[in-house]
């Protein structure tokens, strides 16, 4: 009989559960704190047959800036992840290697790890950034786990937080980058594009 997902484990969802976190669907354990969601999203690949190599990412969504992207037609705002192995201090990815064939056991064994590994790097990590003021700081230094969709997220925020010159500023200084950089180039499109939610957030922030 194949062993059930990693994530239908007794223990698993116990131990998860005294962290504050509830299983939803097949692979995706949630809590809520301080406006933003934070998720624990198990996945896996198969290298070799009748195996799985489970791996986690860790998640972060705040709520509010997302509603506000999505108002403005940004749909990824609000939205940071990475592996839990790149919060360790070796900052590489890890995975669980599970046989389909594993006794109870070794499926114990396999737990235990994963949630030591999110006890000590992955709800620390959630705690401190589950702060839009940390996540601010982290854009504005650069940390690569911030950076993604920094030119979108990074006036959203400075508009949300109340720092409204400091989000037209940024989106006017940002258009004339984009627009020297991409205008006249094949990413063209990707000037207009940001040309588009610039205008719609300076009239949202000048209501």
């Amino acid at each position: 009989m194949e062993l059930k997902y990693i994530t239908y484990s007794e223990q698993l969802c116990k131990k998860l559960a005294k962290l504050g976190f509830t299983r939803k669907g097949k692979g995706i354990f949630l809590r809520r704190s301080n406006g933003f969601e934070q998720t624990l999203g198990y996945a896996h690949s198969a290298r070799i047959p009748h195996t799985r190599d489970y791996y986690i990412m860790v998640g972060l969504e705040c709520l509010e800036l997302a509603k506000l992207g999505m108002d403005l037609g940004f749909y990824t705002a609000g939205v940071w992840g990475v592996t839990i192995g790149q919060l360790t201090p070796r900052n590489n990815f890890q995975e669980w290697h599970v046989e389909n064939s594993a006794s109870e056991e070794d499926v114990r064994d396999v737990v235990s790890e994963m949630v030591n590994r999110i006890e000590t790097y992955a709800v620390p990590f959630l705690d401190k950034y589950s702060d839009i003021n940390e996540v601010l700081y982290e854009i504005e230094e650069g940390n690569n786990f911030f950076i993604g969709d920094r030119d979108y997220n990074l006036p959203l925020i400075y508009y949300m937080i109340g720092k409204k010159d400091y989000a037209i500023s940024y989106l006017i200084s940002e258009m004339e980058r984009k627009e020297s950089e991409c205008r006249f180039s094949p990413y063209g499109r990707i000037y207009n594009q940001y040309k588009d939610f610039a205008s719609k957030l300076m009239a949202h922030i000048k209501q």
